[in-house]
């Protein structure tokens, strides 16, 4: 009951957080929520290494601070000029807007005509949004999510160091698996878990690092819908795109691993590819979503319910979860050649389809 309380208590610090930082956007805030996240950076490091660390995970207060704090500078750095041409620009129309205005019309040609000028119009808004805010996006969320992630790793590499920490977090985590799947499957053995846990962690703390900054910035939105800024897409996925370099990067990573496992490198030499390649993956599946998503958009197709069928479909067929994160992965990475975002941003080829 008192981990229930305590756990409740820090849910509702967070959120107050996130509240308190997007409410103030004004540069004079800037400064003192400055001082704010260097305290959060600097304290723990004084601290003992088991608040540290609990500070610093994943869902933790520090990485809301963090993103909160990130999505303030980006707010704050924007020129003026930028924001009041984002906001003078006629926002996109609803689906239900949409189907009002067709029901009102019975004449096929004029309901098309219609239906064309509201993808102009949403067309528009997009492009706009692409020139603005594409780059600044890619180093918003990079940052929210390398940052906590990096100073986790150190705090647990000094624990490791100074502690031989380890492996108290990782009983623990062998009893909540175990305590999980009890009664569904035959457990492996506590060596190889432990072994697997220390040699791929990294790759799930980073996907849980996107999952705490993308709840943020869905709790940011819901905030600014209410605020004269509700049109500013600030970390909106959908604009999400790495810059072409990074593609060569990946390749290259994709190289070195496959000549890590052909010529039998020493295991942590391995182990370092297959992190730096997995992650660099995730964060291809990331572009790829926002790909998909910005297609949905200019479509006028249910944004929302389609995400909550993906969901609901991998919740009872989990195998379709590896599916989606493929096809998210091909999107993402096809981008370089086939110039998918791109094709999904042309007014000729949405008005045609």
């Amino acid at each position: 009951m008192a981990g229930l309380a305590g756990s409740i208590f820090e849910l509702i610090i967070k959120l107050g957080v996130v509240y308190f930082f997007t409410i103030f956007y004004r540069r004079k805030f800037f400064l003192h929520a400055s001082i704010v996240v260097s305290l959060f950076i600097l304290v723990p490091v004084f601290l003992p290494y088991q608040v540290s660390i609990s500070l610093w995970l994943p869902f933790g207060l520090a990485p809301f601070v963090v993103s909160t704090y990130v999505l303030l500078a980006y707010r704050t750095a924007l020129r003026t000029e930028q924001v009041q041409e984002l906001v003078t620009v006629p926002p996109e129309l609803s689906r239900k807007e949409l189907k009002v205005a067709i029901a009102e019309n019975q004449d096929p040609v004029e309901s098309r005509k219609i239906y064309l000028g509201f993808i102009e119009r949403l067309h528009r808004v997009w492009t706009l949004r692409d020139q603005l805010f594409r780059k600044p996006t890619v180093v918003l969320t990079m940052t929210a999510i390398l940052f906590p992630f990096v100073i986790l790793m150190m705090y647990l590499y000094k624990a490791e160091v100074q502690y031989h920490a380890l492996s108290q977090y990782m009983d623990q985590a062998w009893n909540l698996f175990k305590a999980w799947m009890q009664n569904k499957t035959e457990l492996p053995p506590k060596e190889e878990f432990m072994h697997q846990i220390k040699s791929y962690g990294a790759i799930f703390l980073f996907f849980q690092f996107m999952l705490s900054h993308f709840f943020v910035l869905w709790l940011v939105r819901k905030i600014n819908e209410k605020k004269q800024l509700k049109h500013l897409p600030v970390g909106e996925v959908s604009l999400f795109v790495l810059p072409d370099v990074v593609i060569w990067v990946y390749i290259a990573l994709g190289g070195m691993l496959l000549a890590a496992y052909s010529f039998r490198w020493d295991e942590p030499i391995r182990l370092v590819f297959t992190n730096l390649f997995a992650i660099f993956s995730l964060i291809y599946v990331l572009q790829g979503v926002g790909i998909f998503t910005l297609f949905l958009h200019l479509r006028y197709l249910p944004v929302k319910a389609v995400w909550l069928i993906i969901f609901l479909a991998s919740l009872f067929f989990p195998a379709l979860l590896l599916f989606w994160i493929s096809l998210f992965w091909l999107i993402g990475i096809l981008d370089f050649w086939f110039s998918f975002r791109k094709k999904a941003l042309h007014p000729a080829l949405i008005l045609k389809s």
